[in-house]
């Protein structure tokens, strides 16, 4: 089965083949967080708003954790400041 090309840009580097495991995890933590005040609405009636507002202020911080905490994985061989050694 061939992955689409969609999926290849977002989860994968400049090269096109190295998988960001940071990226790859926080799809279903964003999906999970996103839903999480409205299954409580649903089940309880009520939701805090303060609650809600620090979910997603968490929520997005470890999005963005995980996403940027995988940028050396970006840097392509050769490009991080230095020549290539010969021989």
């Amino acid at each position: 089965m061939k992955v689409p090309k969609i999926v290849i840009d977002l989860f994968t580097g400049p090269d096109g083949e190295t998988w960001h495991a940071g990226r790859i995890a926080a799809v279903p933590m964003f999906f999970s967080g996103l839903t999480l005040p409205w299954v409580q609405l649903w089940r309880t009636g009520s939701v805090s708003l303060g609650e809600a507002g620090a979910l997603y202020l968490t929520l997005a911080g470890a999005v963005w954790a995980l996403i940027h905490g995988a940028k050396t994985m970006d840097i392509m061989p050769g490009a991080a400041g230095g020549k290539e050694q010969a021989g």
